[in-house]
Formats: C-alpha cells, sequence, structure tokens
C-alpha cells in the first residue's frame, strides 16, 4: 500500500509541474496570442536611458551563449541567435499588466555589437498577455546582444524598460 501511494504522489506531482501557469517567458510554454497591433516608426527616438546596459569587456565565448528570457515585473523579454540564418532574434512577452499599460506601447530594439548600437525594430500596442512578434537582427563576426523594451502608456510617458539577457556568438 505505501508504495502505491508514493506512486500516486510521484505521479500527480508529474502531471501538476507539466500544468505550469503562465508568467515565466519561455518558448515552451508559448501559446497561440491574438494578431498583435505593431507598425514601424519613421523617426523613432532611442531606447530609454534606463536600458543602456553596461558592455562587459573581455574576449567574446568560442561558442554561442546566454540568451533566453528575463522577467521584469509584468514582461518577459528574450534573445537568441540563430547560427542558420546568422541573426540575432528577439521578443517579448505581457505575462501580467503588473508594470504595463493594457492601454500603452512597447518599443522594441535589438542591441548588436558587431553592427553598431542599438536598433528600432517596431512598435507594439500591450492590448494582450502573451507572446508579441520576434524582430530580427543580422549578425557577422562575433559579439553580443541583447533586447531591449520600453513600455509607455497612453499617454506615451515611460513606464519602465525592460532587457533580454546577453546573447553571445562566436
Amino acid at each position: 500500500m505505501r508504495k502505491v501511494r508514493t506512486f500516486l504522489v510521484l505521479t500527480l506531482t508529474a502531471a501538476l509541474s507539466l500544468a505550469v501557469a503562465p508568467g515565466n517567458a519561455t518558448a515552451s510554454n508559448a501559446t497561440p496570442t491574438p494578431k498583435a497591433k505593431i507598425w514601424v516608426e519613421k523617426n523613432p527616438p532611442a531606447p530609454s536611458a534606463l536600458t543602456r546596459k553596461r558592455i562587459p569587456e573581455g574576449d567574446v565565448t568560442p561558442m554561442a551563449s546566454g540568451g533566453g528570457c528575463a522577467n521584469t515585473q509584468g514582461a518577459g523579454v528574450c534573445i537568441s541567435w540563430q547560427k542558420s540564418n546568422n541573426r540575432l532574434a528577439g521578443d517579448f512577452y505581457v505575462n501580467s499588466f503588473y508594470g504595463i499599460s493594457s492601454t500603452g506601447t512597447a518599443r522594441v530594439f535589438i542591441y548588436n555589437s558587431v553592427t553598431g548600437g542599438y536598433h528600432y525594430k517596431y512598435t507594439a500596442v500591450t492590448d494582450h498577455t502573451g507572446h508579441y512578434p520576434v524582430a530580427y537582427d543580422g549578425t557577422s563576426g562575433s559579439g553580443l546582444g541583447y533586447t531591449t523594451v520600453d513600455f509607455y502608456n497612453s499617454s506615451g510617458s515611460l513606464i519602465m524598460s525592460a532587457d533580454s539577457p546577453y546573447q553571445y556568438w562566436p
């Protein structure tokens, strides 16, 4: 009887771990989302000063490393490097409207050390929780990059900025 009880506890624990509640920004638990309202601004402002990360010094590792997602208040901001296409892929998730306006916007930038700094990608209306479109930035040589998203309220005032982890490529 004790073995049966232990088996049931382990089975239920495993089943519950698969039913993870949304909230972590990862591709493994991505669900289809409504079509995002996005556009490209003609002359967008630079990313906010809040997002200016200090670039680490030293050599870039010989293999791609880093990347993934970082959660900041209600947002998850992500980056990866696609070797086959030689490009960075950056995106974000709205996990909750804690610190993010449901009637606001988000400006997406990808920082690329090889091609010279921040590159504006698109602006989206933050009107739903879930995944927002992936933006790409070409790479060559070795370097590092990350995604920056500036979140604004409906009046256009900056609410917060969020960054992905660093992504290194060889």
